[in-house]
C-alpha cells in the first residue's frame, strides 16, 4: 500500500525487534483501522453506499486525500448489473429495497 508520507512508511521497526502487538499500534495501522470505519465524504449521498461502503480500502488511498476517496469502478459495475437485472425482469423496487437494506 502506498503511504502518505515517509514517516508513515519508515517506522524503523523490524520483525526482529518489535512485537506484533507493538507493530499493530503504529500510526499506519491506526489510519487503516479508522478508514475501515469511515465512509468517504463523496459516498454519503451515493445510492450504492450500503452495498459498497466506499469500496476496498486498498483502492481508496491517495496522497492528497488519504482514505477519503470514493470507489469509482464499483459504481460502474453496480450500474451494469442493475441494468442487466431490470432488463431480465427484476423489478426496480426489488433492487431498491435490497440496496436500502444492505
Amino acid at each position: 500500500m502506498r503511504q502518505n508520507n515517509e514517516q508513515r512508511r519508515e517506522t524503523g521497526k523490524t520483525v526482529f525487534d518489535t512485537t506484533l502487538a507493538d507493530f499493530i499500534k503504529l500510526n499506519v495501522f491506526q489510519d487503516i483501522n479508522n478508514a475501515l470505519n469511515m465512509t468517504p465524504k463523496d459516498c454519503l449521498t451515493c445510492c450504492w453506499k450500503n452495498a459498497c461502503r466506499g469500496g476496498p480500502i486498498l483502492s481508496r488511498y491517495s496522497h492528497n486525500n488519504g482514505f477519503n476517496n470514493p470507489c469509482k469502478d464499483l459504481k460502474k459495475i453496480y450500474a451494469f448489473v442493475t441494468k442487466y437485472l431490470i432488463e431480465n425482469g427484476i423489478p426496480y423496487s426489488t433492487i431498491e429495497n435490497n440496496l436500502l437494506s444492505a
